[in-house]
């Protein structure tokens, strides 16, 4: 797939010059992971997402969406890797907590 994104010149350049380093794409992804969240991967988040159209939310957005539907979350049925996920969010987006 190619991709056309307006970015200032120095974060562009920036950009040009870590897509020569091997293992870039690699890089990228596990940045683009600490920036956004693919709701299918997520079953609980899926559920109290339904009524999002996008495959990929901001990752603060995530917390939030885990946040505001607590009451929906059976913290029982989060597999391991959702429970990874939440406890990374509220680290970082709740100082550790999950305000529900």
């Amino acid at each position: 797939m190619h991709l056309q994104i307006r970015l200032p010149r120095a974060v562009a350049s920036k950009l040009a010059a870590a897509a020569r380093i091997d293992g870039f794409p690699d890089l990228l992804d596990r940045l683009l992971d600490e920036a956004v969240v693919r709701l299918a991967d997520y079953p609980t988040l899926a559920e109290i997402a339904w009524n999002r159209t996008d495959e990929y939310v901001p990752a603060q957005e995530a917390f939030r969406l885990y946040e505001r539907n607590w009451r929906f979350v059976d913290p029982n049925r989060l597999d391991d890797r959702e429970q990874v996920l939440l406890k990374h969010l509220a680290e970082r987006f709740g100082s550790g907590l999950i305000n529900a």
